[in-house]
């Protein structure tokens, strides 16, 4: 040990004013940081332990026997344990700021110390702050990382559960479809009208069943997947006639009357087609299945100012204001709403979903005599730009 330099003033100093020191920094801490828990900064608490700790290793190993070595072993643990208590990084920052502070304060005024000793300490200080923060932050990255890792594996099994859960649920039904048609035909022999007619039953049953395994599938894909956009051109009006010819069936069974109007062939659109089908699918579904008998479901669409606005009516009992929310959250956790049935619940929150996805909007409000709904999908798109150029081509 070098004696009568600076840093040797600097540590007989820190010694004979160790408790003094240490008392006044847990005081203004504790005013500082009032919001912590006490036991934290009390003469035994954890967080005062380590820092007092750290305050004799600077004395200790860097500036009584002035040691070139930069952090022990012994530092290594502490920086370690600090790091890994639960106190936000502010308040870290700012217990050690203030013991610096004191620090510097009392031994600036010591004749014998000097600048270059009282600021060696600050230093010391400052360098168990940054490896505090550095050490933090590589285990927050890492954490990060091992989050990240840990959903990729689980959203990997749960598309490997959904894919062999489809496969399980639909082949029992394809097999039981199947031989119910061919019965219906009669490959087996003839049947009598009450047979045809129980065999009916269960065709559209399993049909129904289908229908809702299909939702709750596309559901849980929906609500685990990050989809991107994948917009592309297409015709409209050839979407909208296939989906209708696709539920014409379902409206003759369910005596829904079906509708469309178009006043004029919509222009070719720059959209995701596979969303703006299942959107157009499933507002039209859930319409025919909660409709009553004899009502009538409606579709309309027109595309203005870059945005494709579709008009779904129904018969249905008007959606109260206060389930709405319902509909736009619904997860398979939840129990299937009184408005219509599950298939309504999955179908309307499939269609919310894939709107979203594509970034539009849905309004829905009751008809003007109160005797059904009234479904507004705004979706942004963009119009081909070549369709006004085609269309006066195509006039006589």
């Amino acid at each position: 040990m070098q004696s009568g330099t600076p840093l040797d003033a600097v540590a007989q100093w820190l010694l004979s004013h160790r408790r003094k020191l240490l008392n006044e920094w847990r005081q203004e801490v504790s005013r500082i940081l009032w919001h912590l828990n006490p036991s934290l900064l009390g003469p035994r608490g954890e967080l005062r332990q380590r820092v007092t700790q750290i305050h004799d290793c600077i004395v200790q190993n860097h500036l009584l026997q002035q040691s070139s070595e930069r952090v022990t072993e012994e530092e290594e643990l502490l920086v370690e344990q600090i790091a890994e208590m639960p106190l936000a990084w502010g308040d870290l920052s700012a217990c050690f700021k203030t013991l610096e502070r004191l620090a510097m304060k009392y031994l600036c005024e010591v004749p014998e110390v000097g600048e270059l000793g009282s600021y060696r300490y600050g230093a010391y200080i400052n360098e168990f702050l940054l490896r505090i923060a550095s050490l933090r932050l590589h285990k927050s990255e890492a954490k990060e990382i091992a989050l990240r890792d840990s959903e990729v594996v689980r959203r990997h099994r749960l598309m490997r559960f959904l894919s062999n859960a489809s496969h399980d649920a639909r082949a029992p039904l394809t097999t039981l479809l199947g031989f119910t048609e061919l019965l219906q035909e009669e490959t087996y022999g003839p049947l009598n009208e009450a047979q045809q007619t129980a065999l009916g039953h269960i065709y559209h049953a399993s049909l129904h069943l289908q229908e809702i395994l299909d939702n709750l599938f596309d559901l849980l894909r929906v609500q685990d997947e990050r989809r991107e956009l994948h917009p592309r051109l297409f015709d409209l009006n050839v979407s909208i006639r296939e989906i209708i010819e696709m539920l014409k069936p379902l409206a003759q069974r369910q005596g829904v009357q079906l509708k469309t109007a178009l006043n004029a062939p919509l222009p070719w659109i720059i959209a995701d087609e596979s969303l703006v089908r299942h959107i157009i699918y499933h507002m039209i579904l859930g319409g025919l299945r909660s409709s009553k008998k004899d009502g009538v479901v409606s579709l309309s669409a027109q595309v203005t100012d870059q945005e494709l606005t579709i008009v779904v009516t129904d018969s249905a009992a008007p959606v109260p204001q206060q389930k709405l929310s319902a509909i736009y959250g619904l997860s398979v956790e939840q129990e299937p709403d009184a408005m219509g049935g599950l298939e309504r619940d999955f179908g309307l929150s499939l269609a919310c979903r894939y709107i979203e996805l594509h970034q539009g909007r849905l309004e829905v409000k009751a008809n003007e005599d109160n005797s059904g709904n009234v479904f507004l999908i705004h979706i942004p798109v963009r119009v081909h730009a070549s369709y006004d150029v085609e269309l006066e081509s195509n006039q006589p």
